[in-house]
């Protein structure tokens, strides 16, 4: 077997591998920015939710308190106002739920070994 034939089959294998690994990192920081992009999301459509549900009680104590229309309106309506709470309730334990299950891909990635960077 000649040398230099061995020599350039191993540079041939290494460059190879070179090649897989960057393509196996941009892949990793591209799951990265994705991931974050999607907990930025959550975290802000959580945050909605929280205000419209604490908006919901507010409305609804506000309007049994703004005249005798204003109670019987409340008064026809406290299912709607329920199911609209439930609905933002929902909402939010599903946000939550899906920020812990990004969370735990997060530990999961350094727990073998990769570093992810810094939040901005």
């Amino acid at each position: 077997m000649d040398l230099s034939k061995v020599l350039a089959d191993s540079v041939a294998t290494e460059k190879t591998i070179i090649l897989m690994s960057n393509k196996i990192t941009d892949a990793r920081l591209e799951w990265l920015e994705a991931t974050k992009r999607r907990k930025s999301l959550l975290l802000q459509q959580l945050e909605e939710e929280e205000k419209k549900m604490g908006g919901d009680n507010k409305d609804i104590v506000s309007s049994s308190a703004g005249g005798d229309d204003a109670a019987a309106a409340a008064q026809q309506d406290p299912d709607k106002a329920q199911d609209a709470l439930n609905t933002h309730q929902l909402n939010i334990d599903r946000f939550k739920e899906e920020l812990a299950a990004i969370e735990k891909e997060f530990e999961s990635w350094q727990e073998m070994g990769f570093s992810l960077p810094a939040s901005k």
